[in-house]
């Protein structure tokens, strides 16, 4: 693994973060949700399928109205391009602009990086840009963030350096991510147990309150990763920015999440609020498509060797479950 020496720059930086460690002692969190209008939502899903999204969509927007959350949701417009139900589709998107929130570009089919060229990637961001925009526009609105699908930042320096300079002519701010939960494996699991629909998964609704119950105490194991690998890279809190999904596990257990952060001392703020921290402008070199949070991103560029102690795994029986499916 290749690490890179401290310059100048982050010597600047790291006085920076002293300075607002010591003024901004306030613990933030700015929300995002990906695989927008809904994550487990496909091209081909029916009507009764758009509907209950929306229904789910509402539910996640009113909670976080509740904890007064301002928030950003990515798209994935191939979920958008459902015949029969495009319109329907599309509307989940206006009920996050209605309620005051903004979207970003979260490219159209959701590839990896490492998987594609960068011209044919570059296509796929592009591609996703067409309605969102559009409907970013009617509530006058700009799209400005893009986040990478799997966090994928490609396998060579070449890629990632050549997206860099792609998102700078598009206008596109890249979303960094320094918290997240795995929704998306409790939220596979949980959906499963609900609705049968996947005979290695038993259908069992005190499986599926078991597997909530866990998915929060997730959330709150995750945001001490996060806190303490925060503190190995940069040396003092910084505003986090989440990744969760859109998804019909959050649509239940948001609340919850929620109040979890509250209690632990943090407010919500916007993701440009976050980005305004010192933090987010280190320079992110590491090019590896193993989708690392940013905090681990930037100990190459702070002289500091990549430190995951603390990962928490997998609870045993979660695990298990998981690997049913894979």
């Amino acid at each position: 693994m290749k690490f890179f020496r401290v310059n100048l720059l982050s010597v600047f930086l790291l006085a920076a973060f002293s300075l607002n460690a010591q003024t901004s002692p306030q613990k933030t969190i700015a929300l995002t949700f990906d695989d927008l209008p809904f994550a487990p939502l496909e091209s081909r899903g029916s009507a009764a399928q758009v509907t209950a999204a929306r229904q789910a969509t509402l539910r996640i927007l009113a909670t976080l109205a509740r904890h007064h959350a301002p928030a950003i949701g990515f798209v994935n417009e191939e979920k958008l391009n459902n015949p029969g139900h495009r319109d329907a589709a599309a509307a989940i998107l206006d009920d996050w602009l209605k309620a005051g929130y903004s979207l970003g570009n979260h490219t159209y089919s959701h590839p990896a990086l490492s998987n594609l060229t960068l011209e044919d990637y570059e296509a796929d961001i592009l591609r996703g840009d067409v309605i969102t925009s559009a409907r970013m526009k009617h509530y006058n609105k700009q799209e400005r963030y893009f986040r990478l699908p799997f966090l994928d930042y490609g396998n060579t320096q070449e890629k990632w350096q050549g997206l860099q300079a792609f998102l700078a002519a598009h206008k596109y701010i890249n979303a960094p991510v320094t918290y997240q939960d795995l929704d998306w494996l409790y939220s596979s699991l949980y959906e499963r147990a609900l609705s049968g629909s996947d005979k290695r998964i038993p259908q069992s609704r005190a499986l599926a309150a078991k597997i909530r119950a866990e998915y929060l105490r997730e959330c709150e194991r995750q945001l001490a990763f996060s806190e303490s690998s925060i503190q190995r890279s940069v040396g003092h809190p910084i505003p986090l920015i989440s990744l969760m999904h859109a998804d019909s596990l959050n649509a239940g257990a948001l609340d919850a999440v929620l109040t979890m952060f509250e209690q632990h001392g943090y407010r919500f703020i916007s993701i440009d609020e976050a980005m305004s921290d010192p933090a987010y402008s280190i320079k992110d070199a590491f090019a590896d498509g193993d989708g690392l949070l940013w905090q681990f991103r930037w100990m190459p560029t702070l002289g500091k060797p990549m430190d995951f102690s603390g990962n928490p795994p997998l609870p045993d029986w979660v695990d298990a479950l998981w690997k049913k499916i894979q």
